[in-house]
């Protein structure tokens, strides 16, 4: 791709209509790059951009509308980004939790992350799910009662469609599904079922298996047997004491011949 047609594919994407990403901008023109990038990432055309493709268009003069320093997204002009206003919300909207947050999330309710102003928030409850998969494979999906926060005074910014945002929402106004990792009475009854003995009575084989026992055993004996020399096995008939008696006959053959 052109570098003059990636800096405009991704002024597009970044500041002329952020919101059909699942992207928004702070109060103070920031925006964390890994969620643009996550974004680029869905695109095949836009897998290859990389924080050094950044700084490559920016030193050949690429009209790039943000500058990228720390991992920050630093729009240029503030003022020409979207901004969001405030709405009356739909009666629910939905947020994609990454598990490790659930436990934060019930004491003081859904808030923004370190780098963000905002939370962003769903009509669609499948909409930002992949986004929310780059974070954790398995995110929780969080109802928000939106029309019982909204005239209790919390307030909500349309910055889209779909989209919605808010600084803060009680836990009052959240609904969280339980997880295993956080439901208590869920781990105990895994670790009974777990710890429960098995029904099949002691000392008995497991099924499909069997065990050894001297019957089985007889015709490998038998085999061995077979393969040891006529002579062989006719010594160990005699027991023990085969080779005094040899010894014996032999001396009495010996006497005979003198």
């Amino acid at each position: 791709m052109p570098p003059r047609t990636l800096a405009k594919t991704l002024a597009y994407v970044a500041c002329i209509a952020p919101s059909e990403y699942g992207l928004f901008w702070n109060t103070d023109g920031t925006m964390p790059w890994k969620e643009l990038y996550w974004v680029l990432q869905d695109d095949p055309r836009l897998r290859f951009v990389r924080e050094a493709t950044i700084r490559e268009l920016e030193l050949i003069g690429a009209d790039l509308p943000f500058t990228l320093q720390s991992g920050l997204l630093q729009a240029k002009n503030p003022d020409d980004l979207p901004r969001p206003v405030a709405v009356t919300p739909p009666p629910t909207l939905y947020y994609w939790a990454r598990r490790k947050q659930l436990r934060a999330i019930r004491q003081d309710g859904l808030v923004p992350d370190g780098a963000r102003s905002h939370v962003a928030l769903f009509s669609d409850r499948d909409a930002g799910y992949r986004r929310a998969q780059y974070r954790d494979p398995q995110p929780v999906l969080v109802t928000i009662a939106a029309g019982r926060a909204d005239p209790a005074g919390i307030q909500f910014l349309g910055a889209g469609l779909e989209m919605y945002l808010c600084s803060r929402i009680p836990m009052d106004y959240l609904v969280i599904p339980a997880t295993p990792e956080e439901d208590p009475g869920a781990m105990r009854e895994r670790g009974k079922r777990e710890r429960k003995p098995s029904k099949q009575a002691a000392g008995a084989p497991a099924s499909g298996s069997f065990w050894v026992g001297p019957e089985q055993l007889r015709p490998f004996r038998d085999d061995e047997d077979a393969s040891v020399p006529a002579q062989s096995q006719r010594k160990r008939d005699q027991g023990p004491g085969w080779k005094r008696q040899s010894r014996k006959e032999r001396h009495k053959r010996e006497i005979d011949r003198d």
